[in-house]
């Protein structure tokens, strides 16, 4: 059996590239074995809803695999190792704020997991691109821009076209939870969406709607599709919520609504990233631009 372990950041909006990487990665692997931590309990149902539909994806806890890796018998399996999130960042991790602790209070670091296993390939950025390996068609002046910026790093730099992060993106939507939740907002035809918390807003001089709908914590994060796709028009922010209506609406999965897209909303977040503050703004707006649809306004 053809088996390839994925460790990847758990950060929604970096969860909708990975499941059109990891869907298009099943191409080519029997299995994939996706880390996450179950400490995080709003973060395991994020997972279980986005590759819970793939019979070829198998979840698995840091823990379980630092404790019990060993043991695997993959005596007549080729295994392959990616790191989306590079070993670096994690031993840089453990160092400073034990990011990657678990629930057993195991401090994980990326250079401990191929103690657990031989695998066959391990990919990592630049040095062993993943891309190469699989003789994907990846045009690196096409990308300069994109690579330069460090935005998405952990994609790119495994030389994986972007293209493949919506081509491939899919989930099952949860029909009878979104028909709950929208019938119960009693909402009027004519509403605009928002996605906005804290000092993070939207402008709210492109709202043509008198009835508002912000969607920040309204519910369980998946059930607020049909809330999204009937609104009249939508306003963002650089967030998962954003990524996600991205994806459903260049996969052709909704209606293509009219989108605001507010692009500084969350300029100067203290993210705890080693590049500059405006790492999130950069990277949302390289997530939403290839392909730019015509339905987003970009508002600065």
């Amino acid at each position: 059996m053809k088996i390839l372990y994925v460790t990847s950041y758990a950060a929604y909006g970096d969860l909708m590239v990975v499941n059109g990487i990891v869907n298009f990665l099943t191409n080519f692997y029997d299995q994939i074995i996706l880390f996450m931590d179950y400490d995080l309990e709003n973060t395991q149902k994020v997972y279980s809803k986005l590759f819970g539909h793939n019979s070829k994806v198998m979840l698995m806890s840091y823990d379980y695999f630092m404790i019990n890796g060993s043991n695997f018998d993959h005596s007549v399996d080729d295994v392959d190792f990616l790191y989306l999130l590079q070993p670096e960042h994690w031993a840089s991790s453990c160092q400073k704020n034990n990011i990657l602790i678990g629930k057993r209070g195991y401090t994980i670091c990326g250079t401990d997991f191929l103690k657990r296993i031989t695998p066959k390939n391990t990919f990592t950025s630049f040095i062993n691109p993943i891309g190469d390996h699989l003789k994907l068609k990846y045009d690196e002046n096409k990308y300069q821009e994109y690579i330069l910026n460090d935005i998405p790093c952990f994609t790119l730099r495994s030389k994986i076209p972007p293209e493949i992060f919506h081509t491939n993106f899919n989930y099952e939507r949860c029909y009878e939870e979104e028909e709950k939740l929208f019938d119960s907002l009693n909402l009027p035809d004519e509403y605009s969406l928002i996605c906005e918390y804290g000092d993070h807003k939207v402008n709210r001089d492109y709202i043509t709607c008198d009835h508002i709908v912000n969607l920040h914590n309204l519910s369980n994060y998946f059930d607020v599709v049909k809330v999204i796709e009937e609104a009249t028009e939508i306003h963002l922010i650089p967030n998962s919520i954003c990524a996600l209506i991205y994806y459903l609406q260049v996969s052709s999965k909704i209606k293509r609504k009219k989108v605001f897209y507010n692009m500084n909303a969350r300029m100067g977040d203290d993210l705890n990233f080693s590049c500059d503050n405006n790492f999130t703004i950069k990277f949302y707006e390289n997530l939403v631009s290839n392909p730019k649809l015509d339905n987003w306004s970009f508002i600065e």
